[in-house]
Parts: structure tokens; C-alpha cells; sequence
């Protein structure tokens, strides 16, 4: 499965990234974390839960509180380039017009950087380093 993942994600991957617009590296960061958050739950769990409990496990990945939480990880434990923190804090600082209706505004902020990083890694064709970062992300979450 993983072999496929890649070949889609390159075939997303553009050969340029987007005019300084970090909203579009956050857009399209967002739908990465959550296709292959939903692609690692179903491998890993699809034999012993039902979809609805499934679907709750997501929902719990996929979070602005989870999200913060993993990019404080991968700073904390030195796994970030200074070229990929500088990526994050530059998505993560865009002003944006909406706010989580549950969480802390702090969390959506730094949940928006870490979406931006993976955007800003597709475009660069760094899908190792995705799958790699979400990887960590999803191991952490789940056994918290």
C-alpha cells in the first residue's frame, strides 16, 4: 500500500511551488495528512474495529490539538530541518479569516504550519520525508 501511496503523491507533486501563498501549501498539506491518516488506521485497524470507531480514531489524528502536539514532538526531538521549521512557523503565522470552533486558536495555528510543511515537502517531491513525518505523527497519536 505504501508503494502506491507514493506513486500518487508524486503524481501530485508539481514542479513548482505556489507564488509565496502558504494557504495553498496548508490546503494541500491538510488533504495529504488526512488520506494517509485514513490509509494507516484501515492497515492497521480495519480487522478490529467497526467503521463508525474508525472514523473516531481519525477524527482524533487528524485534530488541530493532535496536529500541535505532533510538530512540538518533531521540534523537541530535533527532527525538523531549520529549512522545514522555517517552512512551518511561515505557514503557521499566515493570518487567516477562520478559528476551530472547538480548541485553541494556538493549536490551529501550529496544526495550519504543519499541514504547510507537508504541502511545502510535496511540492519539493520529498515524499519520503512525508510519509515519514506522518508516520511519526500517526505512531505518537495512537499511543497517547
Amino acid at each position: 500500500m505504501e508503494e502506491n501511496l507514493k506513486e500518487i503523491l508524486t503524481e501530485l507533486s508539481k514542479e513548482e511551488i505556489p507564488s509565496g501563498d502558504m494557504n495553498v501549501l496548508s490546503y494541500i498539506g491538510d488533504a495529504i495528512y488526512e488520506l494517509l491518516a485514513r490509509t494507516y488506521i484501515i492497515e492497521k485497524y480495519s480487522k478490529l474495529y467497526k467503521i463508525n470507531d474508525l472514523h473516531k480514531l481519525n477524527i482524533g489524528i487528524v485534530c488541530a490539538k493532535s496536529q500541535s502536539t505532533t510538530i512540538d514532538k518533531l521540534i523537541e526531538e530535533n527532527i525538523l530541518t531549520d529549512e522545514e521549521i522555517e517552512i512551518y512557523k511561515r505557514a503557521r503565522n499566515v493570518h487567516t479569516k477562520s478559528h476551530p470552533k472547538n480548541g485553541l486558536i494556538v493549536d490551529y495555528r501550529k496544526a495550519t504550519g504543519f499541514e504547510g510543511l507537508l504541502g511545502y515537502l510535496l511540492y519539493k517531491k520529498n515524499i519520503d520525508r512525508i510519509l515519514y513525518i506522518c508516520d511519526y505523527s500517526f505512531k505518537n497519536i495512537i499511543l497517547n
